[in-house]
């Protein structure tokens, strides 16, 4: 299970149960069934990423070692985002998870490796999680693009880019928001510009899922890319405009975005204050004449 844990560390801290208490709340969590009460799958494996002590790294790597999958995937859950935000064990849990992908064959298992080994992010990993990019499964290639969020190798770049191609529309659009939006550099935060990432992007400004073309035009206005002008005025007119496309268009600040952005301010749903204040702010970054209320 692919998991993010919340950052409540001071809640956690004074969480009275044991480590084998909150593993059994992880366990017993269904997630078909969204049981969102504070014993519930995230509640209880993020307690246990905030603990972060010895003896839950070690009750981690038990769980790994079991015939079980769903308690294997927990242990690699867990190991993923251990004493976060301040890492604990990182070594040592990679050495124990990247072995894994060599020998585990359950998909479950295999997409919470993959998306753990890129919360922990050592570079040693990217050679590992690329050899699963052509899995069956579409569950352990959306891990591979987790696993590999981030990273500026060419060899994570290179299957980003194979994977933006997907027939899954979740790899795809993750994938293109690891082009797009994750490849900042860390001082001037400029995104990483290649031609090679510029055609993969414009290769998906058209893509059936909305959420991957908002990507990819988003990616392409961080790039300054002249080219997405008239993807994002389509877009823009399209009856379907999500709150990233405007956010692209806030980025690109090209007047020639004005008429669609006006079209859309003039139709705005007074209900949705914020996505109106984002449609304002577009158009005063493309230099649009607003028209009085």
């Amino acid at each position: 299970m692919a998991y993010s844990a919340k950052p409540r560390t001071e809640e956690a801290r004074g969480d009275p149960r044991t480590n084998e208490q909150l593993v059994a709340a992880a366990l017993a969590y269904d997630s078909e069934a969204h049981n969102d009460d504070p014993y519930s799958f995230n509640e209880a494996l993020a307690t246990l990423n905030f603990r972060a002590t010895r003896s839950v790294f070690e009750d981690a790597v038990l769980l790994l070692e079991s015939d079980d999958p769903p308690r294997r995937a927990l242990g690699a859950d867990i190991l993923g985002q251990l004493g976060i935000p301040e890492r604990a064990f990182p070594k040592e849990s990679l050495a124990v998870l990247l072995p894994m992908l060599e020998t585990e064959h359950d998909v479950g298992v295999l997409q919470s490796i993959t998306g753990s080994l890129g919360h922990i992010h050592d570079p040693d990993a990217i050679p590992h999680i690329v050899r699963l990019k052509n899995h069956p499964s579409e569950d352990v290639r959306y891990g591979v693009v987790l696993g590999l969020l981030g990273y500026r190798a060419p060899e994570a770049i290179n299957t980003l880019i194979e994977l933006s191609e997907d027939n899954d529309s979740d790899v795809r659009d993750w994938a293109t928001f690891g082009l797009g939006s994750l490849l900042g550099d860390d001082e001037t935060g400029e995104q990483l510009d290649t031609p090679e990432i510029r055609i993969a992007l414009l290769a998906r400004v058209d893509d059936a899922d909305r959420d991957t073309r908002a990507e990819a035009l988003m990616g392409l206005a961080y790039r300054r890319d002249e080219g997405v002008v008239e993807h994002l005025v389509k877009e823009l007119l399209s009856d379907d405009v999500g709150d990233e496309s405007v956010e692209a268009a806030e980025e690109l600040g090209n007047p020639r975005l004005c008429p669609a952005l006006l079209k859309l301010w003039a139709e705005r749903d007074l209900n949705r204050e914020a996505f109106s204040e984002r449609v304002r702010r577009a158009l005063a970054s493309c230099a649009c004449e607003i028209p009085e209320c």
